[in-house]
């Protein structure tokens, strides 16, 4: 079986170079939002803050004003609009979020919440029965 003709190499190939060229972005700096190239597309990444306001570049602006300055930070209609929200934000919220940006032109939005891993150990858990006695 021919490898090259079932195009199982142009498709290794894709995955290789998107996960080499993959930019990751993390959220423990909520001023921070860059455009990022990868494969031609981009990104573009906002911050929703706890008072209402969103941060694009390190400028805070509003809600009304979003589109205009996500257009000077050098979006397009063809960037995704990645906007990071806590886990308190209410989904009408996004909704409107998302409303204002489709009504701009941006059809690619995008919500993240910040990750986090819970663990737990119960102390009361039921203990396993002893092994069994070998003579």
């Amino acid at each position: 079986m021919n490898l090259q003709s079932n195009g199982v190499v142009k498709l290794l190939r894709r995955i290789l170079l998107a996960a080499l060229g993959a930019t990751f972005l993390l959220h423990d700096a909520p001023a921070r939002a860059q455009v990022q190239a990868d494969a031609g597309t981009s990104f573009i990444e906002v911050t929703f803050t706890a008072d209402k306001k969103f941060i694009v570049r390190g400028e805070e602006t509003t809600l009304g004003k979003l589109p205009a300055q996500l257009k000077s930070a050098g979006a397009t209609h063809a960037t995704a609009v990645r906007v990071c929200v806590d886990d308190s934000t209410p989904e009408v919220t996004m909704k409107a979020i998302a409303g204002k940006l489709k009504s701009a032109g941006y059809s690619r939005i995008l919500f993240a919440r910040p990750r986090r891993a819970e663990a737990s150990v119960a102390s009361n858990a039921p203990s396993l029965p002893p092994p069994p006695k070998r003579r």
